[in-house]
């Protein structure tokens, strides 16, 4: 039986050749890129004439980061609920020239435990704004969570006049990263922290590579390095972070943070294994 067999069921009239080849060619993989999941998937559920009408959308702009982005937060808020248990994360970093590979398992209260080369420790996320965060009461409007992120880090006990625009501009980058990457989160947030990454401003288009070689859409970021103090009348040294993460399913495969002018990255977060696992030891499978 030809596929037009098989499709001609669900509709009055038959497909037409150029029909079909309009959605095999929609489905075709791009250049760097593999075939979209959800496409593929859509594809296999839908109606012949539904899926000449997805032929039909443009093709994602690999040159626009925030559909690049913003296609990201569609995908991990469409992945099945995970969020009792723990979330599994192994990771390489390299901080200038040291280098170590950490193992968390983290809750949905952002607990848990760590082994850092070897070394078992509890879970915890330094000193930063994120420590006594409640991530089961963040928002998952990207706007909104974009808001919380940044009230919660002005609320910090800083020194008179501080947080900056820029400190605050920074740290919000770095906590959506941590929390992409890290945090047992519902889908519907970590839908809303990529839709929130999508809505800072200067991003940018990237031919990165991961540090493993592995395919992924990349996209950089400013990073304020030097944050100007209030009395200062120049501008911030600007950095630049590097986000590169598999399309096909909205995790990590690393990010960086690279010093003013370029050259080697101060700090480098390569996601080496990530899921779900019911108890603090479980691996992924």
């Amino acid at each position: 039986m030809t596929l037009q067999d098989q499709l001609a069921p669900l509709r009055d009239d038959a497909p037409s050749d150029a029909e079909i080849a309009a959605v095999f060619a929609a489905a075709r993989p791009r250049p760097r890129r593999r075939t979209r999941r959800r496409l593929a998937l859509g594809l296999a559920a839908a109606t012949a004439a539904t899926a000449v009408a997805i032929a039909a959308l443009p093709a994602e702009d690999s040159s626009d980061p925030i559909a690049l982005l913003r296609a990201a937060a569609a995908t991990a808020a469409d992945e099945p609920p995970a969020f009792t248990g723990y979330r599994y994360t192994e990771i390489l970093e390299r901080f200038n020239d040291r280098e170590q590979r950490v193992e968390n398992w983290v809750d949905r209260d952002w607990q848990g435990r760590a082994i850092t080369d070897g070394r078992e420790r509890d879970f915890m996320y330094g000193d930063g704004p994120l420590l006594d965060l409640d991530i089961t009461a963040l928002p998952t409007e990207p706007k909104a969570l974009l808001a919380a992120l940044e009230a919660n880090e002005r609320g910090q006990n800083w020194a008179p006049g501080l947080p900056t625009d820029d400190q605050v501009r920074f740290d919000v980058t770095y906590s959506l990263l941590l929390l992409l990457g890290t945090a047992n989160t519902t889908p519907e947030l970590r839908g809303a922290l990529w839709g929130a990454l999508a809505l800072l401003p200067g991003l940018k288009p990237s031919d990165a590579k991961d540090p493993n070689g592995r395919d992924g859409d990349a996209v950089t970021l400013p990073a304020p390095l030097r944050r100007a103090i209030p009395w200062g009348t120049g501008h911030a040294d600007v950095g630049t972070f590097t986000v590169i993460f598999d399309p096909d399913s909205s995790e990590l495969l690393s990010w960086s943070l690279t010093g003013v002018g370029g050259g080697t990255p101060d700090q480098v977060h390569t996601y080496l294994r990530s899921g779900h696992v019911r108890n603090l030891g479980d691996r992924p499978r």
